[in-house]
């Protein structure tokens, strides 16, 4: 068995930072004529028992499929939920790496911690490196706006409808996948259809609000606008992530359909009547497809 490069963690969001790793990570083991591996975590340990329902910025899907399209090397993933993983000291921990995975050069984010405690770090391979017999590289941060990149500023930026930032510290679109399933049906009556996605458990879904985003359906590009809330005019009190496709009117009920966050158009909010919504409604739609239309 080959030895390796390896890095490892959550790559939650597989941001410039985590690719910028990433791709650390195969230059190396090019240099050195070594396999290159990403161990992939299942969830950060300080997600263990959260009263977060959301905190996922990409799922394991996705950031399996993220990190394939940078890395050619062997990607393991880990299920982090059994086993005691998080239980090795960092000594423990390296030597596992070696053992299991045949570690022979590590490369770790600036900030990237490992065993019980959070004991290991950059400082602690700087001092114990050499005992291990492995070398290992530590990569700067990415900054943006003089903000180090990172998960947990992403799920703020989210949390807070700024999709513009965030898709800036991604790299690419934030996007939500879900099946269309039957909503209230309420929209059509209005005279907008909507689909009403059903996101997969612990994604996060942006602040409530109204966003232009990009719709896939089929392999098929389409502008859309697209509502999350609860539709305090409608009086329907029921959590609802809508989309309505600019320019198309199949139906897609059971299907999977991918939306990707452009930009932030307003807040939620409750209207004075339904005729006031509905004249809201076509502003939204027009200005989504006017800040689409600019990006193609």
């Amino acid at each position: 068995m080959k030895n390796r490069v390896i890095t490892i963690g959550t790559f939650d969001g597989v941001h410039l930072g985590h690719q910028r790793v990433v791709q650390t990570t195969q230059k190396i083991a090019e240099a050195l004529k070594l396999e290159p591996m990403v161990i992939m975590l299942s969830y950060a340990p300080k997600f263990n028992g959260s009263v977060e329902n959301r905190y996922l910025i990409t799922t394991r899907e996705e950031r399996m499929f993220l990190i394939k399209e940078i890395f050619s090397g062997i990607i393991e993933s880990i299920d982090t939920t059994t086993g005691d993983i998080y239980d090795f000291t960092a000594y423990e921990f390296i030597q596992y790496l070696k053992q299991k995975y045949y570690l022979a050069h590590m490369v770790v984010g600036f900030n990237h911690s490992f065993g019980k405690d959070r004991s290991g770090n950059a400082v602690f391979l700087a001092e114990n490196a050499n005992n291990f017999e492995i070398g290992f590289t530590v990569v700067p941060p990415v900054k943006i706006e003089d903000k180090v990149i990172s998960s947990s500023l992403i799920r703020s930026l989210l949390k807070e409808g700024d999709v513009r930032k965030a898709n800036r510290c991604l790299g690419r679109f934030y996007s939500l996948q879900g099946i269309v399933q039957k909503g209230a049906g309420i929209a059509s009556t209005l005279g907008f259809r909507t689909i009403n996605l059903d996101i997969p458990e612990k994604k996060i879904i942006p602040k409530n609000g109204v966003y232009a985003v990009i719709t896939e359906v089929s392999g098929r590009i389409f502008p859309g606008a697209c509502y999350i809330g609860s539709s305090p005019t409608l009086g329907l009190d029921r959590f609802a992530v809508e989309v309505h496709i600019i320019g198309y009117n199949e139906e897609l009920y059971g299907q999977k359909v991918n939306i990707s966050f452009v930009d932030f158009l307003r807040e939620d909010k409750k209207f004075d009547n339904v005729e006031s919504l509905k004249s809201q409604i076509v502003q939204d739609i027009s200005q989504a497809k006017a800040l689409i239309s600019n990006l193609f």
